[in-house]
Protein backbone atom coordinates (compact mmCIF):
# COMPACT_ATOMS: atom_id res chain seq x y z
CA UNK A 1 0.00 0.00 0.00
CA UNK A 2 1.41 3.35 -1.01
CA UNK A 3 0.41 6.36 1.21
CA UNK A 4 0.75 9.93 0.14
CA UNK A 5 0.90 13.26 2.06
CA UNK A 6 4.36 13.43 3.45
CA UNK A 7 4.90 13.63 7.24
CA UNK A 8 1.48 12.31 8.19
CA UNK A 9 1.51 9.47 10.69
CA UNK A 10 -0.15 6.24 9.63
CA UNK A 11 -1.64 3.47 11.75
CA UNK A 12 -3.53 0.35 10.82
CA UNK A 13 -5.89 -1.42 13.12
CA UNK A 14 -4.54 0.73 15.97
CA UNK A 15 -0.80 0.00 15.30
CA UNK A 16 1.50 2.85 14.24
CA UNK A 17 3.37 1.94 11.07
CA UNK A 18 5.22 5.12 10.09
CA UNK A 19 4.88 8.30 8.17
CA UNK A 20 3.51 8.99 4.73
CA UNK A 21 4.48 8.09 2.11
CA UNK A 22 5.16 4.47 2.99
CA UNK A 23 4.72 0.97 1.56
CA UNK A 24 3.46 -1.97 3.60
CA UNK A 25 4.68 -5.27 2.23
CA UNK A 26 3.78 -8.91 2.64
CA UNK A 27 0.32 -8.19 3.94
CA UNK A 28 -2.13 -10.97 4.19
CA UNK A 29 -5.15 -10.50 1.97
CA UNK A 30 -8.08 -8.84 3.74
CA UNK A 31 -9.52 -5.52 4.85
CA UNK A 32 -7.43 -3.01 6.78
CA UNK A 33 -8.49 0.22 8.50
CA UNK A 34 -5.91 2.90 7.92
CA UNK A 35 -5.81 6.12 9.98
CA UNK A 36 -3.79 9.16 9.05
CA UNK A 37 -3.13 11.99 11.52
CA UNK A 38 -1.43 15.33 11.13
CA UNK A 39 -1.14 15.68 14.89
CA UNK A 40 -4.46 17.44 15.42
CA UNK A 41 -6.78 15.82 12.92
CA UNK A 42 -7.50 12.25 11.84
CA UNK A 43 -8.71 10.69 8.62
CA UNK A 44 -9.69 7.02 8.41
CA UNK A 45 -10.38 4.68 5.52
CA UNK A 46 -11.00 0.96 4.97
CA UNK A 47 -8.65 -0.58 2.35
CA UNK A 48 -9.18 -4.08 0.88
CA UNK A 49 -5.99 -6.02 -0.09
CA UNK A 50 -6.44 -8.72 -2.71
CA UNK A 51 -4.05 -11.73 -3.09
CA UNK A 52 -1.05 -10.89 -5.30
CA UNK A 53 -2.27 -7.33 -5.86
CA UNK A 54 -1.15 -3.89 -4.69
CA UNK A 55 -3.80 -1.67 -3.10
CA UNK A 56 -3.22 2.05 -3.23
CA UNK A 57 -4.90 4.73 -1.08
CA UNK A 58 -4.10 8.44 -0.86
CA UNK A 59 -5.16 10.46 2.15
CA UNK A 60 -5.99 14.05 1.30
CA UNK A 61 -6.51 16.61 4.10
CA UNK A 62 -8.80 19.52 3.14
CA UNK A 63 -8.67 22.28 5.75
CA UNK A 64 -10.96 25.13 6.75
CA UNK A 65 -11.04 27.56 9.68
CA UNK A 66 -13.44 28.01 12.58
CA UNK A 67 -13.75 31.31 14.45
CA UNK A 68 -15.22 30.77 17.96
CA UNK A 69 -16.69 33.62 19.99
CA UNK A 70 -18.39 33.25 23.39
CA UNK A 71 -20.37 35.52 25.67
CA UNK A 72 -18.75 36.09 28.04
CA UNK A 73 -15.33 35.70 26.48
CA UNK A 74 -12.34 33.90 28.01
CA UNK A 75 -13.82 30.41 27.83
CA UNK A 76 -11.40 27.52 27.39
CA UNK A 77 -11.81 25.73 24.02
CA UNK A 78 -11.51 21.94 24.29
CA UNK A 79 -11.10 19.79 21.19
CA UNK A 80 -10.30 16.10 21.27
CA UNK A 81 -9.78 16.34 25.04
CA UNK A 82 -7.14 19.06 24.84
CA UNK A 83 -7.39 22.76 25.60
CA UNK A 84 -6.32 24.63 22.49
CA UNK A 85 -6.95 28.25 23.53
CA UNK A 86 -9.52 30.71 24.90
CA UNK A 87 -12.32 32.58 23.19
CA UNK A 88 -12.30 34.49 21.00
CA UNK A 89 -10.25 31.95 19.07
CA UNK A 90 -9.72 31.03 15.40
CA UNK A 91 -9.01 27.35 14.80
CA UNK A 92 -6.59 26.79 11.93
CA UNK A 93 -6.17 23.62 9.87
CA UNK A 94 -9.49 22.02 10.76
CA UNK A 95 -10.40 19.23 8.31
CA UNK A 96 -13.52 19.86 6.25
CA UNK A 97 -16.54 18.21 7.79
CA UNK A 98 -17.91 18.13 11.31
CA UNK A 99 -15.87 18.47 14.44
CA UNK A 100 -16.95 18.91 18.06
CA UNK A 101 -15.64 21.50 20.48
CA UNK A 102 -16.45 22.25 24.13
CA UNK A 103 -16.31 25.59 25.92
CA UNK A 104 -15.52 25.74 29.65
CA UNK A 105 -15.59 28.79 31.95
CA UNK A 106 -15.73 29.00 35.74
CA UNK A 107 -19.28 29.70 36.95
CA UNK A 108 -20.82 28.57 33.67
CA UNK A 109 -22.12 25.24 32.45
CA UNK A 110 -19.79 23.41 30.00
CA UNK A 111 -21.14 23.68 26.46
CA UNK A 112 -20.40 21.20 23.64
CA UNK A 113 -21.51 21.73 20.07
CA UNK A 114 -20.63 20.55 16.54
CA UNK A 115 -18.78 22.79 14.09
CA UNK A 116 -19.35 22.23 10.38
CA UNK A 117 -16.14 23.22 8.57
CA UNK A 118 -15.91 23.92 4.85
CA UNK A 119 -12.57 23.61 3.06
CA UNK A 120 -11.01 26.98 2.38
CA UNK A 121 -13.73 28.83 4.35
CA UNK A 122 -13.71 30.45 7.79
CA UNK A 123 -16.81 29.42 9.75
CA UNK A 124 -17.85 31.79 12.54
CA UNK A 125 -19.83 30.60 15.56
CA UNK A 126 -21.02 32.72 18.51
CA UNK A 127 -22.14 30.92 21.67
CA UNK A 128 -23.82 32.35 24.76
CA UNK A 129 -22.63 30.53 27.84
CA UNK A 130 -25.20 29.68 30.49
CA UNK A 131 -24.19 30.52 34.05
CA UNK A 132 -24.52 27.77 36.65
CA UNK A 133 -26.51 30.16 38.86
CA UNK A 134 -28.96 30.72 36.01
CA UNK A 135 -29.23 26.99 35.27
CA UNK A 136 -29.75 26.13 38.93
CA UNK A 137 -32.33 28.88 39.37
CA UNK A 138 -34.20 27.77 36.25
CA UNK A 139 -34.19 24.15 37.45
CA UNK A 140 -35.48 25.16 40.88
CA UNK A 141 -38.12 27.40 39.30
CA UNK A 142 -39.39 24.50 37.15
CA UNK A 143 -39.46 22.14 40.13
CA UNK A 144 -41.32 24.68 42.29
CA UNK A 145 -43.81 25.33 39.47
CA UNK A 146 -44.42 21.60 39.02
CA UNK A 147 -45.24 21.27 42.75
CA UNK A 148 -47.44 24.43 42.81
CA UNK A 149 -45.04 26.33 45.09
CA UNK A 150 -45.60 29.57 43.24
CA UNK A 151 -43.94 31.94 45.70
CA UNK A 152 -40.77 29.83 45.60
CA UNK A 153 -40.98 29.59 41.81
CA UNK A 154 -41.22 33.38 41.53
CA UNK A 155 -38.22 33.77 43.82
CA UNK A 156 -36.11 31.38 41.72
CA UNK A 157 -37.13 32.86 38.36
CA UNK A 158 -36.28 36.32 39.68
CA UNK A 159 -32.80 35.02 40.53
CA UNK A 160 -32.47 33.63 37.01
CA UNK A 161 -33.51 36.93 35.46
CA UNK A 162 -31.05 38.84 37.63
CA UNK A 163 -28.33 36.80 35.91
CA UNK A 164 -29.88 36.87 32.42
CA UNK A 165 -32.31 39.83 32.27
CA UNK A 166 -33.12 39.42 28.57
CA UNK A 167 -33.28 35.64 28.43
CA UNK A 168 -36.37 34.69 26.41
CA UNK A 169 -36.73 31.28 28.09
CA UNK A 170 -36.60 32.79 31.58
CA UNK A 171 -39.07 35.53 30.62
CA UNK A 172 -41.45 32.93 29.22
CA UNK A 173 -41.15 30.83 32.38
CA UNK A 174 -41.73 33.93 34.53
CA UNK A 175 -44.95 34.63 32.62
CA UNK A 176 -46.03 31.00 32.98
CA UNK A 177 -45.39 31.10 36.74
CA UNK A 178 -47.27 34.39 37.10
CA UNK A 179 -50.27 33.02 35.20
CA UNK A 180 -50.27 29.80 37.23
CA UNK A 181 -50.00 31.75 40.49
CA UNK A 182 -52.86 34.03 39.42
CA UNK A 183 -55.03 31.06 38.47
CA UNK A 184 -54.21 29.37 41.77
CA UNK A 185 -55.05 32.52 43.71
CA UNK A 186 -58.34 32.91 41.88
CA UNK A 187 -59.12 29.26 42.58
CA UNK A 188 -58.23 29.74 46.24
CA UNK A 189 -60.44 32.80 46.52
CA UNK A 190 -63.28 31.02 44.77
CA UNK A 191 -62.92 28.08 47.13
CA UNK A 192 -62.88 30.44 50.11
CA UNK A 193 -65.90 32.27 48.73
CA UNK A 194 -67.82 29.04 48.34
CA UNK A 195 -66.75 27.88 51.79
CA UNK A 196 -67.83 31.21 53.27
CA UNK A 197 -71.15 31.02 51.43
CA UNK A 198 -71.63 27.49 52.77
CA UNK A 199 -70.72 28.66 56.27
CA UNK A 200 -73.11 31.61 56.03
CA UNK A 201 -75.86 29.39 54.67
CA UNK A 202 -75.36 26.96 57.53
CA UNK A 203 -75.32 29.85 60.03
CA UNK A 204 -78.41 31.37 58.38
CA UNK A 205 -80.29 28.08 58.71
CA UNK A 206 -79.20 27.75 62.33
CA UNK A 207 -80.25 31.33 63.15
CA UNK A 208 -83.53 30.90 61.25
CA UNK A 209 -84.26 27.78 63.32
CA UNK A 210 -83.60 29.76 66.53
CA UNK A 211 -85.94 32.59 65.47
CA UNK A 212 -88.61 30.14 64.34
CA UNK A 213 -88.40 28.40 67.72
CA UNK A 214 -88.82 31.78 69.45
CA UNK A 215 -91.86 32.56 67.27
CA UNK A 216 -93.47 29.24 68.12
CA UNK A 217 -92.57 29.59 71.81
CA UNK A 218 -94.74 32.72 72.20
CA UNK A 219 -97.73 31.39 70.24
CA UNK A 220 -96.88 31.52 66.55
CA UNK A 221 -97.14 34.03 63.73
CA UNK A 222 -100.89 34.66 63.99
CA UNK A 223 -100.69 35.48 67.69
CA UNK A 224 -97.75 37.82 67.09
CA UNK A 225 -99.33 39.59 64.11
CA UNK A 226 -102.51 40.48 66.03
CA UNK A 227 -100.29 42.45 68.43
CA UNK A 228 -98.73 44.64 65.72
CA UNK A 229 -101.04 47.27 67.27
CA UNK A 230 -101.57 46.99 71.02
CA UNK A 231 -102.33 48.77 74.25
CA UNK A 232 -100.36 47.87 77.36
CA UNK A 233 -100.40 49.12 80.94
CA UNK A 234 -97.26 48.80 83.04
CA UNK A 235 -96.38 49.70 86.61
CA UNK A 236 -92.76 50.71 87.03
CA UNK A 237 -90.59 51.28 90.06
CA UNK A 238 -86.89 51.69 90.54
CA UNK A 239 -84.05 54.10 91.17
CA UNK A 240 -82.39 56.77 89.07
CA UNK A 241 -79.09 58.15 90.35
CA UNK A 242 -79.98 56.79 93.78
CA UNK A 243 -83.45 58.39 93.90
CA UNK A 244 -86.47 56.09 94.03
CA UNK A 245 -89.30 56.54 91.55
CA UNK A 246 -92.55 54.83 90.59
CA UNK A 247 -95.16 55.48 87.94
CA UNK A 248 -97.87 53.89 85.88
CA UNK A 249 -97.49 53.90 82.11
CA UNK A 250 -99.99 53.21 79.35
CA UNK A 251 -98.44 52.53 75.96
CA UNK A 252 -100.24 52.56 72.64
CA UNK A 253 -98.10 51.15 69.87
CA UNK A 254 -98.61 50.52 66.18
CA UNK A 255 -95.56 48.99 64.60
CA UNK A 256 -93.38 49.99 62.97
CA UNK A 257 -93.59 53.76 63.54
CA UNK A 258 -96.24 54.92 66.04
CA UNK A 259 -96.00 55.01 69.82
CA UNK A 260 -97.85 56.95 72.47
CA UNK A 261 -96.80 56.89 76.10
CA UNK A 262 -99.18 58.13 78.83
CA UNK A 263 -97.28 58.39 82.09
CA UNK A 264 -99.07 58.75 85.42
CA UNK A 265 -96.68 60.24 87.99
CA UNK A 266 -97.55 60.42 91.71
CA UNK A 267 -98.24 64.00 92.72
CA UNK A 268 -96.10 64.52 95.79
CA UNK A 269 -96.39 67.81 97.76
CA UNK A 270 -94.04 70.47 96.37
CA UNK A 271 -91.86 72.43 98.73
CA UNK A 272 -91.83 76.22 98.34
CA UNK A 273 -88.33 77.51 99.12
CA UNK A 274 -87.11 80.89 100.28
CA UNK A 275 -83.39 81.60 100.19
CA UNK A 276 -82.91 77.93 99.47
CA UNK A 277 -84.81 76.78 102.52
CA UNK A 278 -88.26 75.07 102.42
CA UNK A 279 -90.86 77.33 104.09
CA UNK A 280 -94.14 75.72 103.09
CA UNK A 281 -95.41 72.53 101.38
CA UNK A 282 -97.98 72.92 98.61
CA UNK A 283 -100.24 70.34 97.01
CA UNK A 284 -100.86 70.97 93.31
CA UNK A 285 -104.03 69.84 91.49
CA UNK A 286 -105.52 68.60 94.76
CA UNK A 287 -102.96 65.81 94.93
CA UNK A 288 -104.19 64.14 91.73
CA UNK A 289 -101.46 62.29 89.77
CA UNK A 290 -99.70 64.23 87.05
CA UNK A 291 -100.40 62.95 83.53
CA UNK A 292 -97.83 63.43 80.78
CA UNK A 293 -98.36 62.23 77.22
CA UNK A 294 -95.61 61.69 74.67
CA UNK A 295 -96.39 60.59 71.12
CA UNK A 296 -94.14 59.86 68.14
CA UNK A 297 -95.33 58.92 64.66
CA UNK A 298 -93.84 58.74 61.21
CA UNK A 299 -94.95 62.35 60.67
CA UNK A 300 -93.48 63.92 63.79
CA UNK A 301 -94.18 64.13 67.51
CA UNK A 302 -96.27 65.92 70.14
CA UNK A 303 -96.52 65.96 73.90
CA UNK A 304 -98.78 67.14 76.67
CA UNK A 305 -97.00 68.07 79.89
CA UNK A 306 -98.84 68.82 83.12
CA UNK A 307 -97.17 71.59 85.12
CA UNK A 308 -98.15 73.55 88.22
CA UNK A 309 -99.19 76.32 85.85
CA UNK A 310 -101.44 74.02 83.84
CA UNK A 311 -101.37 71.74 80.83
CA UNK A 312 -98.87 72.57 78.09
CA UNK A 313 -98.83 71.01 74.61
CA UNK A 314 -95.41 71.05 72.98
CA UNK A 315 -93.15 69.02 70.67
CA UNK A 316 -91.35 66.08 72.21
CA UNK A 317 -87.69 66.89 73.02
CA UNK A 318 -85.34 65.35 70.49
CA UNK A 319 -83.57 63.05 72.95
CA UNK A 320 -86.96 61.76 74.19
CA UNK A 321 -88.20 61.28 70.63
CA UNK A 322 -85.06 59.28 69.83
CA UNK A 323 -85.65 57.09 72.89
CA UNK A 324 -89.26 56.43 71.87
CA UNK A 325 -88.21 55.52 68.33
CA UNK A 326 -85.62 53.18 69.82
CA UNK A 327 -88.43 51.57 71.84
CA UNK A 328 -90.36 51.06 68.60
CA UNK A 329 -87.36 49.35 67.07
CA UNK A 330 -86.84 47.14 70.13
CA UNK A 331 -90.50 46.11 70.04
CA UNK A 332 -90.14 45.31 66.34
CA UNK A 333 -87.15 43.09 67.15
CA UNK A 334 -89.01 41.24 69.91
CA UNK A 335 -91.83 40.31 67.53
CA UNK A 336 -89.15 38.17 65.81
CA UNK A 337 -90.91 37.78 62.44
CA UNK A 338 -89.33 40.90 60.80
CA UNK A 339 -85.85 39.60 61.73
CA UNK A 340 -86.16 37.00 58.97
CA UNK A 341 -86.60 39.73 56.35
CA UNK A 342 -83.93 41.24 54.08
CA UNK A 343 -83.53 44.46 56.11
CA UNK A 344 -81.91 42.63 59.01
CA UNK A 345 -78.52 40.99 59.35
CA UNK A 346 -78.30 38.37 62.08
CA UNK A 347 -75.17 36.92 63.64
CA UNK A 348 -74.88 34.18 66.21
CA UNK A 349 -72.36 35.13 68.88
CA UNK A 350 -69.70 32.47 69.29
CA UNK A 351 -67.88 33.95 72.31
CA UNK A 352 -69.04 31.82 75.29
CA UNK A 353 -68.04 34.57 77.74
CA UNK A 354 -70.65 36.87 76.17
CA UNK A 355 -73.49 34.32 76.35
CA UNK A 356 -75.08 33.12 79.61
CA UNK A 357 -75.11 29.39 80.27
CA UNK A 358 -78.00 27.64 78.57
CA UNK A 359 -78.65 30.52 76.16
CA UNK A 360 -77.90 31.35 72.55
CA UNK A 361 -77.21 34.95 71.54
CA UNK A 362 -78.20 36.56 68.24
CA UNK A 363 -76.88 40.01 67.33
CA UNK A 364 -79.33 42.01 65.21
CA UNK A 365 -78.10 44.68 62.81
CA UNK A 366 -80.20 47.04 60.74
CA UNK A 367 -78.93 50.02 58.78
CA UNK A 368 -79.38 53.26 60.73
CA UNK A 369 -80.11 51.46 64.00
CA UNK A 370 -78.00 50.49 66.99
CA UNK A 371 -77.17 46.81 67.26
CA UNK A 372 -79.43 44.72 69.49
CA UNK A 373 -78.46 41.39 71.05
CA UNK A 374 -81.19 38.88 71.86
CA UNK A 375 -80.57 35.98 74.26
CA UNK A 376 -82.80 32.91 73.81
CA UNK A 377 -83.16 29.78 75.92
CA UNK A 378 -81.62 26.96 73.89
CA UNK A 379 -84.33 24.46 74.73
CA UNK A 380 -87.59 26.44 74.90
CA UNK A 381 -86.78 29.33 72.57
CA UNK A 382 -88.00 31.91 75.15
CA UNK A 383 -86.42 35.35 74.97
CA UNK A 384 -84.41 35.73 78.19
CA UNK A 385 -82.61 39.03 77.73
CA UNK A 386 -82.17 41.96 75.37
CA UNK A 387 -79.05 44.18 75.30
CA UNK A 388 -78.76 47.41 73.34
CA UNK A 389 -77.18 50.85 73.31
CA UNK A 390 -78.58 54.35 72.99
CA UNK A 391 -77.46 57.95 73.40
CA UNK A 392 -78.35 59.99 76.47
CA UNK A 393 -79.07 63.73 76.54
CA UNK A 394 -75.33 64.41 76.70
CA UNK A 395 -74.65 62.35 73.59
CA UNK A 396 -72.89 59.60 75.55
CA UNK A 397 -73.48 55.94 74.70
CA UNK A 398 -75.45 54.10 77.38
CA UNK A 399 -75.43 50.30 77.59
CA UNK A 400 -78.84 48.96 78.59
CA UNK A 401 -80.22 45.52 79.34
CA UNK A 402 -83.73 44.10 79.79
CA UNK A 403 -84.20 40.74 81.50
CA UNK A 404 -87.52 38.93 81.17
CA UNK A 405 -88.34 37.31 84.50
CA UNK A 406 -91.93 36.06 84.25
CA UNK A 407 -94.25 35.36 81.31
CA UNK A 408 -98.03 35.32 80.91
CA UNK A 409 -100.51 34.63 78.10
CA UNK A 410 -102.40 37.63 76.71
CA UNK A 411 -104.98 36.79 74.01
CA UNK A 412 -102.97 33.75 72.97
CA UNK A 413 -99.59 35.51 73.00
CA UNK A 414 -97.02 34.57 75.65
CA UNK A 415 -95.44 37.87 76.72
CA UNK A 416 -93.19 39.01 79.56
CA UNK A 417 -95.20 39.94 82.64
CA UNK A 418 -92.26 41.02 84.79
CA UNK A 419 -89.02 42.44 83.44
CA UNK A 420 -86.04 44.29 84.83
CA UNK A 421 -84.25 47.15 83.15
CA UNK A 422 -80.70 48.23 84.01
CA UNK A 423 -78.20 50.63 82.50
CA UNK A 424 -74.62 51.59 83.17
CA UNK A 425 -75.87 55.12 83.99
CA UNK A 426 -77.23 54.30 87.47
CA UNK A 427 -80.79 53.47 86.41
CA UNK A 428 -82.55 50.28 87.47
CA UNK A 429 -86.24 49.53 87.09
CA UNK A 430 -88.72 46.69 87.46
CA UNK A 431 -91.74 46.69 85.15
CA UNK A 432 -94.88 44.62 85.71
CA UNK A 433 -97.56 44.25 83.04
CA UNK A 434 -101.06 45.01 84.32
CA UNK A 435 -102.80 44.47 80.99
CA UNK A 436 -101.98 43.83 77.34
CA UNK A 437 -104.47 43.64 74.50
CA UNK A 438 -104.56 44.06 70.71
CA UNK A 439 -105.61 47.56 69.75
CA UNK A 440 -108.61 47.50 67.41
CA UNK A 441 -110.28 50.34 65.49
CA UNK A 442 -112.52 51.16 68.45
CA UNK A 443 -109.61 53.01 70.04
CA UNK A 444 -109.90 55.73 67.43
CA UNK A 445 -106.86 57.63 66.35
CA UNK A 446 -104.93 57.82 69.65
CA UNK A 447 -101.84 59.02 67.78
CA UNK A 448 -103.37 62.31 66.59
CA UNK A 449 -102.50 65.41 68.58
CA UNK A 450 -105.51 67.04 70.25
CA UNK A 451 -106.46 70.51 69.05
CA UNK A 452 -104.69 73.30 70.89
Amino acid sequence: TTLFRSGVLISTNGVDIGKMPTVLRELRPGQYTLTATDGDNDLSADVNVEPGATARYAFSFHYGKAQLISTPSGASVIRKGKEIGKTPLTLERIPAGETTVELQLDGYAPTSFPVQVTAGVTTSLTTKLISKRYSQAMKQAHEALDTAQYAEAQKFISAALETEPDDVTAISLRDEISKAALNAEEARREAERKAEEARKEMARKEITAIIEKAINAVGGRDAINQFRSFKAVYRESGKKNGTAFSDRVTIYMQLPDKIRLDREIPNEPKALRLFGQPVVSLTVNQGQPDHNILCVTGDGSWGIIQTPAGVVQQPVPQVVETTLRDNLYLSECTTFIPLLGPDYTLEKLADPSAVPYGAVAIKVHKAGKADVTLFFDKDSGFLLRLDFEEKNENGSTIHESIRYVEHHYYSGLLCPKVSTFTTDSNISCTSETESLEPMGPYYGNVFSAPPR
